[in-house]
């Protein structure tokens, strides 16, 4: 996993690099001018996925259950869109996106016994709406309207392929690093408006997604008249460039998280042992400090500490027989002490990796564990790994926002007691989205 996740940060930063060579000198130089936006672009993302379904059995006693899983392989997104900069730190505009899978599952059970099996893409249209912040940087949001493919067993016989009606919201933000090569870093949620109702509506599932995504895209320049840069220079001279930053020294800052967190259960006793990955979706925050120095004028180094607060409970529909109980595990609060190395993509922007240990929060529901067996009350820093890429943009001289993918694991298994010593094993894992903002001493 750790390979991949490195790859996958790899890959994003050789994209970058491939759109514009040259943007290592340009690191040391001051920013260009303020550009006008106003233009079509093609783009293109990789991004960590996390998949999430409701899963409801109406006929039945047991709990509804969320079942799903942090993606092993990255995300793809395509894109085309078109801005318009209407003021002079204003920008609205229209995206179209396909959004790759690559087959992410949904099971409780197994593939062969559960039956929404995969999603292999999501494609949306959306509107966005932009602040300029600095000369070259913007702040966005977007929302519009998406159809999410799904497909699995009808029955145990038949075959599915469905479109769902759904919704994408987002935030992010958008640098230049030329006049015409943009990087971006953004943090999406898409979630399904519709039901999936299968054998008769017996069972009911309704998916969601998140992902975490760093990409480039290319602007083709607007016919001299466009937006507000009317002249045909499509240079704003009242937006002054900023002066490059002094990335040296301490930073302190805050951010909100959306956390995909998973838990894989295994029964030692059952073929296949693996059941879920169950899931859960939920909203957090927290805190980090660090200290950061740019020993060359492209490169960077530091060390991070960071918290994130959120609660997560995890749900199955079963409890070994013994019981309707559902609620089995949980997830709070997790700290973090990484290092970061990155690279200046222009003076005041940082496209970074990150790794270091991590320590989870867990414990488990004795109810439900003493059902089956008697079992010891858990509740405990469990210690794993977490890794981790961004994108960090100074907006002024001495205050940035960045959005970040973490993903933590913990490094072994967790076990409770059933009818045999540790027949059942616990791990949990998470993938986070953060969009935060520091202070630079």
């Amino acid at each position: 996993m750790s390979n991949w996740l490195w790859n996958t940060g790899v890959a994003a930063l050789a994209m970058a690099c491939v759109a514009s060579p040259a943007t290592a000198q340009n690191a040391s130089s001051a920013r260009p001018a303020p550009i006008n936006w106003t233009g079509f672009y093609l783009g293109a993302d990789l991004g960590l996925g996390f998949q999430n379904s409701s899963y409801q059995r109406p006929a039945t006693t047991f709990p509804t259950v969320s079942i799903g899983a942090i993606k092993v392989l990255p995300t793809y997104n395509f894109r085309a869109g078109f801005n318009y900069q209407f003021a002079e730190r204003a920008i609205v505009g229209l995206e179209a996106s396909l959004q790759s899978f690559d087959g992410g599952k949904f099971n409780e059970f197994g593939p062969t016994l559960d039956f929404l099996h995969v999603t292999r893409y999501i494609e949306a249209i959306s509107g966005r709406l932009g602040y300029i912040v600095s000369a070259d940087t913007m702040v966005y949001g977007k929302l519009g309207p998406a159809r999410i493919n799904v497909s699995g067993s009808q029955g145990f016989t038949g075959h599915f392929d469905s479109l769902l009606d759904g919704f994408v919201a987002g935030v992010g933000f958008e640098t230049f690093i030329t006049s015409n090569i943009a990087l971006r870093a953004e943090a999406t949620y898409r979630q399904s408006l519709q039901t999936l109702t299968l054998n008769s509506g017996q069972d009911l599932y309704k998916p969601s997604f998140m992902q975490i995504s760093l990409g480039a895209s290319y602007k083709f320049d607007a016919p001299s008249g466009w937006g507000v840069g009317a002249t045909g220079s499509h240079e704003l001279s009242s937006i002054d460039p900023m002066a490059a930053p002094n990335w040296t020294g301490f930073e302190l800052g805050g951010f909100g998280s959306l956390n995909g967190s998973q838990m894989k259960y295994f029964d030692t006793q059952l073929t296949p042992s693996t059941q879920g990955p169950y899931s859960a979706l939920n909203g957090g925050g927290g805190a980090f400090i660090g200290f950061n120095y740019q020993f060359v004028p492209s490169f960077l180094v530091g060390i991070e500490m960071n918290a994130n607060w959120h609660q997560a409970s995890f749900y199955t529909s079963h409890n070994g027989g013994a019981s309707a109980l559902g609620q089995f595990a949980n997830l709070g609060q997790v700290y973090a002490l990484t290092a970061r190395a990155g690279w200046l993509a222009t003076p005041g922007s940082l496209l970074y990796l990150k790794f270091g240990p991590s320590w989870m929060h867990f414990s488990t529901n004795t109810a439900y564990w003493n059902a089956v067996a008697p079992n010891t009350p858990m509740n405990k820093f469990t210690s794993g790994y977490q890794l981790g890429f961004g994108l960090e943009t100074f907006i002024t001289s001495n205050v940035s926002v960045r959005v970040e993918g973490l993903f933590d694991r913990t490094s072994d298994h967790i076990t409770e007691q059933g009818n045999t010593p540790n027949q059942y094993w616990l791990q949990p894992a998470m993938l986070t989205a953060t969009a935060g903002v520091a202070i630079h001493f």
